[in-house]
């Protein structure tokens, strides 16, 4: 217990408390994502001399404020020490995402990883069709995860459980969108921004779209453009997880960090004041 105290002082010593973003890539998911950037802020540290090897026993405690799919890339938000506890605001909080989406075959895991279930034609689909879809899926909805997901099911990720062959029956769920907005549409692929609440998947949103018009269809590209306060220009890439920036990106959006919180907890108690 005495060496666990130890090593949490280290690191506090040189690493702030706070909340920060980082860029996913592709062909990560988030754990393994936060994985490297705890070995990257570990390796400065030695460099420099400030830790010894055995001082860092994986007590440097990160966390992060949302899962972001593995074939997904994008703003992932990051919190160190007790600043932990404010990641379920950021994870129930507003994102937006820019997706790429391709119509006439959906498949098993609603993106362009996954095997193909079905073709489908798709060339009665016009812009004006697509636009018209689309006001559909904005304010509350009803959507039903991906089967290839994180969410939790018996215990276990619905993912594990889909791998192994086993039925895995998740219950479609209310979420929110604020927007659903085309960018760009020549068939077979359209593009769509979109901003939402918590909980809600954009794969399921362009599966269910597919389904909408007839046809099927799937997600072929996924990113997450802002996060609670933060955007993609906020993002700290691979080549800038140090320990200095780290410190640096942390102290620069504190304020605004703050604000959004404040914003939160006040919509939440405005909220149990009026029910």
């Amino acid at each position: 217990m005495k060496n666990l105290k130890v090593s949490h002082k280290v690191f506090e010593k040189h690493i702030l408390a706070g909340i920060f973003p980082i860029f996913k890539k592709v062909g990560r998911t988030s754990a393994k994502t936060l994985e490297e950037l705890k070995e990257n802020l570990k390796q400065d540290l030695l460099s420099q001399g400030k830790i010894n090897e055995e001082d860092f026993c994986n007590h440097l405690k990160l966390g992060h404020g949302g899962v972001l799919d593995i074939d997904a890339e994008g703003v992932l938000v990051v919190a160190t020490f007790h600043s932990c506890r404010s990641l379920p605001a950021l994870l129930s909080g507003t994102k937006s995402y820019h997706a790429v989406a391709i119509l006439g075959v959906e498949t098993d895991t609603d993106n362009a990883s996954g095997k193909a279930l079905k073709e489908m034609p798709y060339d009665h689909i016009t812009l004006d069709k697509l636009e018209r879809c689309l006001k559909d899926y904005k304010g509350y909805i009803w959507q039903k995860p991906p089967l290839y997901s994180s969410l939790k099911v018996c215990g276990k990720r619905a993912s594990d459980l889909a791998r192994l062959g086993q039925n895995v029956d998740i219950e479609p769920r209310e979420v929110y969108a604020e927007s659903v907005e085309c960018t760009s549409f020549t068939a077979p692929k359209f593009e769509i921004r979109v901003q939402c609440g918590g909980g809600f998947y954009v794969r399921s949103l362009i599966r269910d779209i597919g389904r909408g018009l007839g046809t099927c269809a799937h997600t072929s590209e996924l990113l997450r453009t802002s996060q609670g306060p933060f955007t993609l220009s906020d993002c700290l890439q691979e080549h800038q997880w140090t320990v200095g920036n780290v410190n640096d990106s942390i102290q620069r959006h504190a304020w605004k960090v703050k604000k959004y919180l404040d914003s939160v907890f006040s919509t939440y108690r405005k909220r149990i004041d009026d029910w």
